[in-house]
């Protein structure tokens, strides 16, 4: 019977636990593309439904991905790379703001403040504005057309052609999370 059956079948792979996840393992690296389609296409088709299930998930597991996150940043917080990357982005936003002439970023950009605003809104979309910039939810952001992350930014050649005017375009929020660290 199907009692009977599903009976065995949870003492059998609670017996063979190390095997079942060996040949599961060994599954998803022979499948590995397919399956990856397969769970990229399952989350589309179904947005709302794995979005409940994250937050069911996050409400469930509060503490554990707290203690996640906090280990998470604490150690990532100390790359160098991550430290370059965060400095110029902070260090970009308020040259910007503040209209700055002189600052170590505009060598960096190869271009004073006013240029890069300049070549910024020649690449504006339609309903771009400095208005809406750095909103978040609903703005658009500055973004490397070659991500950062394709740089070696403690070497000072590689900074330098990474935070180059020509790298960086405004693009809308959900469009540079979209990207997700690829190229244009």
């Amino acid at each position: 019977t199907k009692v009977q059956k599903k009976a065995y079948d949870k003492v059998y792979r609670l017996k063979n636990k190390g095997k079942k996840i060996l040949n599961n393992r060994l599954y998803y690296q022979k499948n590995k593309e397919r399956i990856l389609i397969q769970n990229k296409k399952y989350r589309l088709d179904n947005l709302e439904k794995v979005r409940v299930s994250r937050r069911v998930y996050q409400k469930r597991n509060y503490e554990k991905l707290k203690v996640y996150w906090k280990k998470y940043w604490k150690v990532k917080n100390k790359t160098p790379q991550y430290l370059l990357k965060r400095n110029f982005s902070q260090k970009l936003r308020y040259a910007i703001k503040k209209d700055l002439k002189k600052s170590s970023i505009v060598n960096v950009l190869g271009c004073s403040i006013k240029d890069f605003k300049k070549h910024l809104e020649k690449l504006f979309k339609p309903e771009m504005s400095w208005d809406n910039w750095n909103i978040r939810g609903t703005g658009w952001q500055i973004d490397h057309k070659t991500p950062s992350s394709f740089f070696d930014l403690t070497d000072s050649n590689q900074y330098e052609k990474a935070n180059h005017y020509t790298n960086l375009q405004p693009l809308w929020e959900w469009e540079n999370t979209k990207k997700n660290g690829k190229r244009n």
